[in-house]
């Protein structure tokens, strides 16, 4: 009796696991959280099909097990489910994330600048650990700042916000842009037209930024360590050099030389402006009228207003301000002296030609060491 039983039992398995029996599992595509779980149901051609033995697989259990249907999502990845029933099959595939739950930026506000830091990076921080959520960027404004893989990169002046998604968590820095201000070109009847404020200022008082010579963006510090074209040391020099006993040597003597690549004023302002060469200063002295006024139209600044000596151009006239220098992290003698970098290094190639001016002189001037901070006058 128990063998007839049991080979009954056998005929029925068979009968339902025949070669004309297809199934067809209730998804194909599984997107599947770690630790959460999803049934799998199954249904049969022909669907009286009497018995519903099933057997199911997993190809890779570190990512997902499968138990009578029941799915389990084990660690980030992806595997196939394959449920079989004599020599019919169905597969589906699971794919097991682990959703963000916050993200966060390392600052939610950052400044730059139009002409000189033009880039800054955002760093974002997704929980949990192991997120599979990749971090989406967005800008609010491309017109004033664009963003990629978190670098943002100003355009134009203004405000943007910078967006981080990741799954449905988001986090917001705001990007204040400084745009660079251009002044009006002054013909004083020269070979060149003159600025009518330095560069960094936005109007004729203000002393602007400071660079040391032959670098494009202001900084910090002003000393041999921090140079760029410097090897550390007070005499040597790798660029704009022409005698050996300084450092490198490259027979340039301007900011030409080199395509002007490295004229502050050509990459913050660009088109022609630059930086004038030491001839043009020398042009100015000579043919101009240098003024001195501790109260340059009542705003307490001191400096030189140099009016143009040349017919037809004497009502024109540019002032200078008596804007110092930087060494190291020090502005110094603001209101007393004021000194200016010229786009030509000077025969010893530590220092670069310029002028200097003060209550008693107006005069071109060799001695600025190049590691110095000096505001700059554009010409155009």
């Amino acid at each position: 009796m128990k063998k007839l039983v049991f080979f009954l039992a056998a005929l029925a398995l068979t009968l339902s696991c025949q070669p004309d029996v297809a199934i067809k599992l209730s998804t194909s595509d599984l997107i599947l959280e770690k630790g959460a779980r999803e049934i799998l149901t199954v249904s049969f051609t022909p669907s009286k099909t009497n018995k519903k033995d099933i057997s199911w697989k997993s190809t890779d259990e570190d990512v997902a097990v499968v138990s009578g249907g029941t799915v389990v999502g084990i660690a980030p990845g992806i595997a196939e489910i394959i449920a079989k029933c004599g020599e019919a099959t169905d597969k589906c595939k699971v794919t097991v994330v682990v959703s963000a739950t916050g993200i966060k930026l390392d600052t939610t506000l950052l400044e730059l600048h139009v002409a000189y830091a033009k880039t800054g990076t955002l760093v974002a921080t997704v929980e949990p650990e192991g997120t599979t959520d990749n971090v989406i960027w967005e800008t609010s404004n491309e017109a004033v700042a664009t963003v990629a893989d978190g670098i943002v990169t100003a355009t134009g002046g203004g405000e943007a916000i910078i967006t981080a998604k990741a799954g449905s968590q988001k986090a917001e820095c705001k990007v204040t842009v400084n745009a660079i201000a251009v002044p009006e070109a002054i013909d004083l009847g020269l070979s060149v037209k003159w600025a009518s404020f330095n560069l960094g200022a936005t109007k004729p008082e203000e002393n602007g930024d400071y660079f040391a010579w032959g670098e494009t963006v202001p900084k910090e510090k002003y000393n041999s360590s921090t140079y760029k074209w410097c090897d550390n040391s007070n005499d040597a020099v790798t660029k704009y050099n022409s005698n050996s006993l300084y450092g490198t040597v490259d027979d340039k003597t301007e900011f030409k030389d080199y395509g002007y690549e490295d004229d502050a004023v050509r990459n913050a302002l660009g088109g022609g402006w630059r930086t004038p060469t030491d001839a043009e200063w020398t042009e100015l002295i000579n043919n101009c009228t240098w003024v001195w006024t501790s109260n340059y139209n009542g705003t307490g600044v001191a400096g030189r207003i140099v009016t143009s000596n040349k017919t037809d151009y004497t009502d024109k006239s540019i002032f200078l301000p008596a804007a110092g220098y930087r060494w190291g992290i020090n502005l110094n003698s603001v209101g007393t002296y004021g000194y200016y970098w010229s786009s030509t290094v000077f025969s010893n190639p530590n220092f670069a030609m310029g002028i200097i001016l003060s209550s008693s002189e107006a005069r071109r001037y060799s001695s600025s060491n190049r590691r110095s901070g000096n505001p700059v006058r554009p010409v155009l």
